[in-house]
């Protein structure tokens, strides 16, 4: 007994705690994590104000033709700030992942404010767009102006960014373990006992800085959700597969789309980009419902409030809304418009299996709310991030076995049927 006790102190001698990377995981926490929660009020701010302008836009002709030069005037800014920044468009996650394999370069002052003003810009347009994407990238320049002053080691560059990216997604949307899931999975960090220290730390920051500005409640509240039926398991892998089929078209839509957009020339890049800030007000003229935030719809549609034909309508609204503005290459995250896109195709899959196979109508809330971790695996291939950050902003723990199913459906059956079919073709070949 007393060998034992002595070995087990041998090997804490041996491995002492790493105060240096402690002390680094605290620090970008707390940066990353302020700069993240900054740009979560200015997005919900300017989010709030587009909502509030809404009303006297569709009760006065004055106010809409005022409302569409500003709209001019915001896409021509936006257009502006990429011209001068180009790495600023999309959600950001990619050009982080070019910094981190050595492909470009980023001036991190330069992205980092030119980035959170277009962000907030498209939010207060109208714009399809999150706040995760830009969260991580923020979060990750601003680790990357503390490491130019601190000018420590260059292997340590690579492991600065990556607790930046964390302690960003963790304070945008209080998900701690998201944020260490995602630098692994998302940003392909390399697990060692060295880097889980700062990366945990520094999303565990985020997240109690993000826990003590907006409170200790959950985005969504789920935990009292029963599940409906013992069979469920099955209705998850049906699921996963349609899911995967709808991020499989997104993700073709999308890639179209930005090409086109990027072999235009710099002047009329301007005007392509004008067309999501028209389509949101027209979205709100002619069909109000789909012009709430992300939020609201996700909520409507987990509740199942919305009649079968206005839940697909709503659906087809707001997939081909968040197509445009994804790939316009506007600045602005990619995540919640797929929460939101996949929690409308449960809600839909849900509801059809109300209408025609008389199912328990709790069916539809508890499809939306799985479908939010599978449409975020089918479009993004990142399953264990959205497993993680689906149960973190539901509060659902007891669905977690149906969001690791439907998931890694969403995510892996593509693959497999693309290797089926070579495999086939290679066989009629012979």
């Amino acid at each position: 007994m007393e060998s034992e006790s002595s070995h087990t102190q041998q090997n804490i001698l041996r491995f002492p705690l790493p105060v240096h990377s402690a002390a680094q995981g605290l620090g970008i926490g707390v940066v990353s994590g302020l700069l993240a929660i900054l740009y979560r009020i200015c997005i919900d701010s300017a989010d709030q104000a587009f909502h509030g302008i809404l009303p006297h836009i569709k009760s006065r002709p004055f106010f809409f033709a005022l409302w569409l030069l500003i709209v001019l005037g915001l896409s021509l800014l936006v257009a502006r700030l990429m011209r001068l920044e180009p790495m600023i468009s999309g959600g950001g996650i990619a050009q982080l992942q070019n910094e981190l394999e050595g492909q470009t370069k980023l001036s991190w002052l330069t992205v980092l404010w030119s980035k959170f003003l277009a962000g907030v810009l498209c939010i207060f347009g109208g714009l399809f767009l999150g706040r995760v994407g830009p969260s991580v990238l923020l979060g990750a320049m601003a680790a990357k102006g503390m490491y130019s002053l601190v000018k420590t080691a260059d292997h340590q560059k690579k492991l600065w960014l990556v607790c930046g990216a964390a302690a960003g997604l963790a304070g945008a949307f209080g998900a701690p373990v998201s944020g260490i899931f995602f630098a692994y999975e998302g940003l392909r960090m390399k697990p060692t006992r060295a880097n889980l220290v700062p990366i945990a730390l520094s999303s565990t920051t985020a997240f109690a800085l993000s826990r003590f500005v907006f409170g200790y409640q959950t985005l969504f509240d789920f935990r009292s959700l029963r599940i409906p039926s013992p069979h469920l398991l099955w209705l998850c892998a049906l699921l996963g597969l349609a899911l995967a089929l709808f991020g499989l078209l997104q993700n073709k839509l999308t890639t179209l789309l930005g090409g086109f957009f990027g072999r235009m020339k710099a002047s009329f890049r301007t005007v392509f980009l004008f067309i999501p800030f028209l389509l949101a007000l027209l979205i709100f003229l002619l069909f109000p419902a789909a012009s709430q935030n992300g939020i609201d719809i996700i909520q409507t549609a987990e509740q199942g409030q919305l009649l079968f034909s206005s839940i697909l309508l709503l659906l087809a609204v707001k997939f081909v809304f968040a197509v445009v503005c994804i790939s316009s290459g506007a600045p602005g995250g990619t995540i919640f418009p797929i929460l939101t896109v996949g929690a409308c195709i449960g809600s839909a899959f849900g509801a059809a299996l109300v209408l025609f196979l008389g199912a328990d109508s709790v069916l539809i809330c508890v499809l939306s709310v799985i479908s939010m971790a599978g449409y975020f695996s089918a479009v993004l291939r990142k399953p264990l991030t959205g497993v993680a950050i689906t149960a973190e902003l539901t509060a659902a723990l007891h669905l977690l076995p149906l969001f690791i199913i439907v998931s890694l459906t969403a995510a892996y059956a593509p693959l497999l049927l693309a290797r089926m079919r070579g495999h086939i073709v290679r066989n009629r070949l012979r």
